[in-house]
C-alpha cells in the first residue's frame, strides 16, 4: 500500500515538474545505495553506511529547494552544507559513544572529517556565496562539538539532544543565507 502511494506521488510530482529538477536523484542513488548494501548485510551501523545514508538523503534538500523554485546553485548549495554537517558530527557521536562505552577514541579521525565538513561547506560557498552562513554555521558546530569535549561525555541520549539542536541552528542559518525556506 505504502508503495503504491508513493510511487502514485512520484508520478503526479514527475508529471507536473520540469525533468532539471531531478538531477539530484541521480545524485542521490549512489549514496544510498552504499547505505542499503551495507543494511542488506546486517552492517547499517557502521561509520561508510552512516555518512553515505546521511548524505544520500541529504539530497532530499535539493529536490525541495528545486521544487520551490531555487536555482540549481541554490540548491547544490543546500545540499553541501548538510553534508558538512554529517561529515562533522556523524564521526564525533560515534567517537564519543565509543568512549562512553570505553572503547579507544580516536581524535585524529575526527580532525580529518572536520577537515572534509569544512572543505565541502567551502565547496558550497564557492558555488553560491549566500552559503557563507551556513558554511560560518559549519565551523561553529565544529567549534561547539571540540569546546564540549573539555567536560565528561554524557550519556547517548544527551548527546543525540545535542546534535539535533546543532543541526537545527544549520538548517535555519543555511535557509536564511540561501533565501529558502
Amino acid at each position: 500500500m505504502e508503495a503504491t502511494v508513493l510511487a502514485t506521488f512520484g508520478a503526479v510530482a514527475l508529471v507536473r515538474t520540469d525533468a532539471t529538477t531531478w538531477w539530484p536523484l541521480a545524485a542521490m542513488a549512489p549514496f544510498i545505495a552504499i547505505e542499503l548494501a551495507y543494511d542488506a548485510r546486517s552492517r547499517s551501523r557502521r561509520l561508510v553506511p552512516e555518512l553515505a545514508g546521511a548524505v544520500g538523503v541529504g539530497g532530499a534538500v535539493a529536490l525541495v529547494a528545486l521544487a520551490g523554485g531555487a536555482s540549481s546553485s541554490i540548491a547544490t548549495a543546500a545540499w553541501l552544507l548538510l553534508a558538512a554537517r554529517a561529515l562533522t558530527s556523524i564521526p564525533t557521536v560515534r567517537d564519543q559513544v565509543a568512549g562512553l562505552h570505553g572503547r579507544p577514541r580516536d581524535r585524529r579521525r575526527i580532525l580529518l572529517f572536520d577537515g572534509m565538513a569544512l572543505a565541502t561547506a567551502g565547496v558550497a560557498v564557492v558555488v553560491t556565496r549566500s552559503a557563507l552562513l551556513g558554511a560560518a554555521t559549519i565551523v561553529a558546530v565544529i567549534a561547539v562539538q571540540h569546546l564540549l569535549e573539555f567536560w565528561p561525555a554524557p550519556r547517548a541520549a544527551i548527546l543525540g539532544a545535542r546534535q539535533s539542536m546543532l543541526g537545527g541552528v544549520l538548517v535555519i542559518a543555511a535557509a536564511i543565507g540561501l533565501g529558502i525556506g
